[in-house]
């Protein structure tokens, strides 16, 4: 699930990421995007790209403004699980397999579950978390855990 403000390249490159490079989990999945700005440029094109892609839904979505909408995507979600993404994000092959594999394996969890976002070149784990920090005019500063760095294939 995915919610988006005027980003179609983000949007649309993430699902087709994710069409490509995850093909063994497509049967288990559906692809729902949460338009916050159904009046934009993007807006039709991205209604279209949906048409292609089956179990892909397109939702106008106009109440609130706000990076808080991806409350929605849990409620317009039909699975058991909901993975929320923002519209620039590219999945490590594997990662949906992976997680995919730990549900079937605890099918009764309610945990949280994220992962690491790697370097611009993949080399490395750049970030695992946010520090409760100031800095830079936000809330929030990238940390790395060190457990992650020590054993990035265990959750």
């Amino acid at each position: 699930a995915i919610a988006t403000y005027d980003d179609f390249d983000g949007a649309y490159f993430t699902i087709h990421s994710i069409l490509v490079h995850h093909r063994e989990i497509l049967d288990r999945v559906e692809f729902v995007l949460l338009d916050n700005n159904p009046e934009g440029l993007p807006a039709p094109m991205l209604e279209s790209f949906a048409g292609y892609i089956d179990r892909f839904r397109y939702v106008p979505f106009t109440d609130v403004r706000s990076t808080a909408v991806r409350d929605v995507l849990f409620r317009k979600a039909t699975g058991k699980y909901v993975l929320v993404l923002d519209s620039h994000v590219i999945l490590a092959p594997g990662s949906l397999s992976a997680l995919l594999a730990y549900f079937d394996a605890n099918p009764e969890t309610d945990d949280l579950i994220q992962g690491p976002m790697l370097s611009q070149d993949s080399s490395h784990i750049a970030a695992t978390h946010m520090d409760p920090k100031w800095r830079n005019g936000m809330f929030g500063s990238w940390g790395v855990d060190s457990r992650a760095k020590q054993h990035p294939d265990v959750p």
